[in-house]
């Protein structure tokens, strides 16, 4: 994980000795936002069409959050 810019200091908040958890450091640590067929995803930028088609109540419940975790992130800890 050090090979891929994860120090130790923050695996250790995930785990002991030499095990982690995957999911508290991805979702911790915000590498990921969802998990869909089984792959980490990580929500990218927002475009216009995509935040009016919440605001309007056009999109799920998931792009809600996708939106909020974006504009209010301090609301998500």
């Amino acid at each position: 994980m050090n090979a891929v810019g994860v120090s130790t200091d923050i695996l250790g908040k995930y785990g002991e000795d030499d095990t982690f958890c995957v999911l508290s450091l991805t979702f911790g640590e915000r590498y990921c936002d969802e998990i869909r067929d089984g792959k980490f995803v990580l929500w990218g930028p927002l475009d216009d069409d995509f935040r009016y088609g919440v605001l309007n109540g056009e999109g799920t419940s998931m792009d809600a959050e996708r939106l909020l975790r974006i504009l209010e992130p301090e609301l998500m800890l």
